[in-house]
């Protein structure tokens, strides 16, 4: 029997940046990619994406107006659904370590500084990629396990029922045969006997 085929969504990748051109370049490079790209020009719309989708990886500016890349990505740690998602911070200040280890102390899993090295950034970004898609994969194998843990449950309880089923029929059988064998014995008893009377008598 084939097996079922695997069929999985892509991934999903969020691009947070205010500048679109800055958007439109991270969107260029990560079409090599085979996932969805989303973007977002404020740490606000950002958040609303968040809570409406789940992203394998968030490449997100630190330097925006209004909320910043380091306060958006405390909102995102706050959120139960949303805490465990990988974020990539992206920026063209300094590279003074106070700013990239308060990237990290935010739950940043990588720090990259512009410009981007397109190779450096896929290759990261594909790591992500790649660790959601063996969660989906695993994911949907576990659900086609447990749908065939419950058809193979289902034909069981049908099995049992059958059996059971089959041991009434079997016991009315013998009841059956036991009832006919007895009614059958009696005038064949009888019968027996006259006969040999008769023999008897023909023969005497």
């Amino acid at each position: 029997q084939p097996h079922e085929e695997i069929s999985l969504k892509a991934a999903k990748v969020l691009i947070v940046d205010d500048r679109p051109e800055n958007i439109f370049a991270l969107q260029t490079i990560l079409r090599e990619t085979d996932a969805d790209i989303f973007s977002a020009d404020s740490g606000e719309e950002a958040l609303a994406l968040c809570l409406r989708h789940h992203f394998a990886v968030i490449l997100m500016d630190v330097q925006m107006p209004g909320m910043s890349g380091f306060e958006t990505a405390d909102y995102i740690r706050e959120n139960d659904k949303t805490k465990h998602t990988p974020i990539i911070f992206l920026t063209a200040i300094s590279k003074d370590e106070r700013y990239v280890h308060k990237g990290y102390a935010k739950g940043a899993v990588d720090y990259i500084f512009k410009p981007l090295d397109p190779l450096i950034l896929l290759g990261k970004v594909n790591v992500f990629l790649d660790l959601q898609r063996q969660r989906s994969k695993q994911a949907y194998l576990l659900e086609v396990l447990d749908r065939k843990q419950s058809e193979l449950c289902e034909a069981n309880e049908k099995l049992i029922e059958q059996n059971e089923k089959l041991a009434q029929l079997n016991e009315e059988k013998n009841c059956f045969l036991g009832m006919a064998s007895h009614d059958l014995r009696n005038p064949l008893g009888a019968i027996l006997g006259i006969a040999q009377l008769l023999l008897k008598e023909s023969l005497g």
